[in-house]
């Protein structure tokens, strides 16, 4: 699984916290979180899972909105 989330997100303090919620809530799947780059040589940057950067950035991959539910209160 691929999400792509904006530069500032990739890079923020939170971006580790991002791809473990991300890891989560697709649970038993290999996940990657992208950005664009257009400095990089694939054009991409990818943290997570390890993938060629080409495929990842096919153009025939087919891309979806994705919004993480919150954390949900502890019931204590």
């Amino acid at each position: 699984m691929a999400v792509e989330v904006d530069p500032v997100e990739f890079d923020g303090a939170g971006a580790d916290d991002l791809l473990e919620r991300i890891g989560k809530h697709f649970a038993g799947m290999n996940v990657a979180m992208i950005t664009p780059d257009w400095e990089a040589p694939t054009g991409i940057r990818v943290r997570g899972l390890h993938a060629p950067a080409d495929v990842l950035a096919s153009p025939d991959l087919i891309w979806r909105e994705l919004h993480l539910p919150e954390e949900p209160d502890l019931p204590f």
